[in-house]
């Protein structure tokens, strides 16, 4: 998993101090894991991927992009 992360972080141009990678590798590994789940599911009509926000917690992301407070 964390080869897939580094590979994400190259290809997103994603650049991290070893404290701020761990931390955020935490996150991705959820959302890949999230994402490899649902994509195994046979009841939906879309796939999900690993995007540019895969390093955020959902938190991160509805505060960060939505304009929603929690």
């Amino acid at each position: 998993m964390w080869n897939l992360y580094e590979r994400w972080q190259r290809y997103h141009n994603v650049s991290l101090d070893l404290n701020e990678k761990q931390r955020r590798f935490k996150a991705f590994m959820d959302n890949a894991i999230y994402i490899h789940r649902f994509n195994k599911r046979n009841d939906t009509t879309y796939k999900l991927g690993l995007t540019e926000f895969a390093d955020l917690t959902d938190d991160e992301f509805v505060s960060t992009y939505t304009g929603l407070l929690e």
